[in-house]
C-alpha cells in the first residue's frame, strides 16, 4: 500500500504542479499547497482526506490572508 500510495501522492504533486504553475498569475487562483504546514497537531480525519476543524481553520486563516493582501 505504501509505494501504491506514494506514486498516487507524486502523480498529484507533478498534476498540481503544472496546474499552478499557469495559473499563478490568474487573482482567483489561491495555492493552499503549504497552509497545513505549521501544524503542531494532527489536522485530518482518520480518513487522511478531510480536515478536522483545526484545519479548517488554518485553511480559512490562509484564505483570509490571501484576501486581505489583495485589498478584498
Amino acid at each position: 500500500m505504501g509505494a501504491k500510495f506514494s506514486k498516487v501522492r507524486e502523480n498529484l504533486a507533478t498534476t498540481y504542479d503544472m496546474l499552478s504553475g499557469s495559473l499563478k498569475d490568474k487573482p482567483y487562483f489561491v495555492d493552499f499547497r503549504n497552509a497545513l504546514t505549521s501544524r503542531t497537531a494532527p489536522v485530518y480525519e482518520a480518513d487522511g482526506v478531510h480536515l478536522q476543524p483545526v484545519g479548517n481553520k488554518m485553511m480559512a486563516n490562509r484564505l483570509a490572508e490571501v484576501l486581505k493582501a489583495k485589498g478584498w
